[in-house]
């Protein structure tokens, strides 16, 4: 499995992190963890983003404009409608703009060489 050097950034209003990190690429879904040790997989053919903490876990679909969110303790699922306004990709790199809530947030994935 091929690893690669990446730059995830998200951004919104009250946040803006960068993390420069290590995935795995393979078939198309990009794999990592990020700086809290979450494991993150992005599945580029159907643009899903699924992240699992110890807490929860989290399914994007931005195809679907989907948000679905499962607490583990509480065994409690949530469903929530997202505004996709834009999907740019280009190889590996991508940068997604959504909103939830009337938040905008902006996901992006670039690949370092």
């Amino acid at each position: 499995m091929p690893k690669i050097n990446i730059k995830v950034s998200h951004h919104n209003s009250e946040l803006d992190t960068t993390n420069e990190l290590i995935g795995i690429y393979q078939d198309d879904i990009l794999k990592y963890m990020d700086e809290k040790g979450s494991k993150i997989r992005f599945d580029y053919k159907n643009n899903k983003l699924k992240k699992e903490e110890e807490l929860y876990r989290l399914n994007l679909d931005f195809n679907k404009e989907t948000i679905k969110v499962y607490y583990k303790e509480l065994d409690f699922n949530f469903k929530e409608k997202i505004k996709v306004n834009k999907i740019n990709r280009n190889g590996i790199n991508i940068e997604i703009e959504y909103e939830l809530e009337d938040e905008k947030i902006i996901y992006r994935i670039e690949e370092l060489k």
